[in-house]
């Protein structure tokens, strides 16, 4: 097992109904251990849902609701999918939470 890391990525004041991404670009290759996004506030989420990418290949089939990826390393899915240097990581959210949300969205990486 190498090094593990954490990147962080936040998508703020996300209206009802909207739905923006955040990226990332890495500097090396690393494995995408875990995705974990959960609500600034600490609420659990309701219906909202997301798509993964890196580049052109979707990690999601579709949506996924954001609730299925975990909340925190206990009860998150293990992806470990390789990302290379220079590819970019995108996750977009809907928000359908019936009210305005700040997003936080934490990469557990390690070098392979």
């Amino acid at each position: 097992m190498g090094k593990r890391l954490i990147k962080h990525l936040e998508i703020t004041d996300l209206a009802n109904g909207k739905t923006d991404s955040a990226t990332w670009t890495p500097d090396q290759d690393y494995v995408i251990k875990y995705i974990i996004v959960r609500r600034a506030d600490g609420k659990p989420w309701g219906p909202t849902t997301c798509t993964i990418f890196i580049e052109d290949q979707p990690l999601t089939k579709d949506k996924a609701p954001c609730a299925i990826l975990g909340t925190d390393i206990t009860n998150a899915i293990e992806w470990n999918e390789p990302i290379k240097k220079a590819q970019q990581f995108r996750l977009s959210i809907t928000n359908a939470e019936g009210e305005t949300i700040t997003v936080y969205i934490d990469l557990i990486l390690e070098r392979p």
